[in-house]
């Protein structure tokens, strides 16, 4: 057993400080690229919804009304002239005929992401002419 030689455990030892060395020097750059980052970074913008493109007269106040004129328009099939009201009930933005009733078209659209003066507005009711009319100011709101 004298003829044995003791294992030479320094140049092992050497490798695994040189590797601990390495992997201590790359986590300090990526460490220091990171805050890099972090310090460029732009001020966040507001979220806009790309689905969400109101039309003036829906965002704002609708226009008075036009004085009826002497011949009736001829109206689409299934519109009638009673008019229709986009308005806010139940959490669920719709159209209800002027007269009262249940919701005609619904939407999907969630209520509380819209600005507060759009809820006012739907809140109050937005009138509208036709169906047609009611179902694009309902579109503004999808």
């Amino acid at each position: 057993m004298k003829d044995r030689q003791p294992i030479n455990y320094k140049k092992y030892t050497l490798v695994l400080l040189l590797t601990a060395v390495g992997a201590l020097i790359v986590c300090a750059a990526a460490l220091g690229i990171k805050q890099a980052a972090l310090a460029a970074k732009p001020e966040p913008q507001a979220v806009v919804t790309p689905h969400y493109t109101p039309k003036q007269a829906a965002s704002q106040e609708t226009p008075a009304p036009r004085a009826p004129s002497a011949s009736p328009s001829p109206q689409p099939a299934g519109e009638s002239g009673a008019g229709y009201v986009v308005a806010l009930r139940d959490g669920a933005i719709g159209v209800y005929p002027a007269a009262g009733g249940p919701p005609v078209l619904t939407s999907d659209a969630q209520a509380y992401l819209l600005p507060q003066g759009d809820l006012d507005l739907l809140k109050k009711g937005i009138p509208a002419e036709s169906l047609s009319a009611a179902r694009a100011i309902l579109e503004d709101y999808e």
